[in-house]
Order: structure tokens, then C-alpha cells, then sequence
């Protein structure tokens, strides 16, 4: 794994050690836990995309091979 560095603003920072402490993690790791959310939110919402539109294909194809 490689390490990103990036600046935030002081109070961000605070917040950020705050909900890290709380969840008994390393601000490294909370910040990872997000990310990994995140990332797991996008491929749901593209694995739903991709459901709707084969669904919708599947009702068109129907349609046309009843023709």
C-alpha cells in the first residue's frame, strides 16, 4: 500500500482524530475506512446501474422477438 499525503485544514484535522479516537483507530485507518466506503458505495451503485439496464434490455428484447 502506498501512503498519500495530503494537507487539511487544522480544524478538519481535529475532527478527523476525534472520530478516529472514538472508534479506537489510527487516523491512517479511519481515513482508509472512508475510502473503502466510499469505494464500496460507487460499485453498488454501478452494480445497480448495470441491473437496471439489463433489466430494461431484457424487456425490450422481449418485446421485439414477440414481434
Amino acid at each position: 500500500m502506498k501512503q498519500l499525503n495530503i494537507r487539511v485544514p487544522d480544524q478538519m484535522l481535529e475532527q478527523i482524530k476525534a472520530r478516529a479516537a472514538e472508534r479506537s483507530l489510527t487516523v491512517q485507518d479511519y481515513v482508509t475506512s472512508l475510502i473503502t466506503r466510499d469505494i464500496d458505495a460507487e460499485r453498488a451503485a454501478v452494480a445497480r446501474f448495470i441491473d437496471e439496464v439489463l433489466e430494461r434490455d431484457g424487456e425490450w428484447l422481449e418485446r421485439l422477438e414477440s414481434l
